[in-house]
């Protein structure tokens, strides 16, 4: 019978332990990183549903995207997606992943979903999608791209 839950915080990652008891780990995960334990006693049956929401996998996304898994990353950001369609970051860093990968194409679509269709007005994201138009071989869109994101950082140096 399981008498406790162990929680252990590994840098971003949660790891969930059952103990048999004090002395003895049922399933144990070894972080690299320092960690925190955080031990719960169990007095009955307890039932956990975990509901992520989009912003959950958008953070973990971003966590996977800077460690550079990018398959990983693109999963959180599809299921982002689903959760919230209108959601520009979620396209754009989905966008950024799949252009780490090679897929310049598919990054594109993404872009654009995210700057033309749900308003991102983001100097780094016309940045991007120019650089993925510079890789395609479209100068011209690059171009107004970078014009565009130009405009952008002189309009949040002109608010400060």
């Amino acid at each position: 019978m399981i008498k406790k839950i162990e929680l252990v915080l590994a840098g971003s990652l949660l790891v969930l332990s059952s103990l048999a008891d004090e002395n003895k780990i049922l399933k144990q995960d070894t972080p690299t990183t320092q960690t925190r334990r955080i031990h719960i006693p169990l007095t009955k049956e307890i039932t956990t549903t975990f509901s992520l929401s989009c912003e959950d996998y958008l953070l973990s996304g971003f966590f996977q995207l800077v460690s550079e898994r990018y398959e990983n990353a693109i999963e959180d950001f599809e299921s982002a997606i689903k959760l919230n369609s209108k959601c520009p970051e979620a396209y754009f860093y989905k966008g950024f992943s799949l252009y780490k990968l090679g897929k310049t194409t598919e990054s594109l679509s993404n872009y654009n979903i995210s700057i033309d269709k749900l308003n991102l007005r983001d100097p780094i994201a016309y940045t991007t999608r120019a650089e993925a138009f510079i890789k395609m071989g479209n100068r011209k869109m690059a171009e107004e791209d970078f014009k565009k994101a130009k405009e952008l950082k002189e309009r949040v140096k002109d608010r400060k």
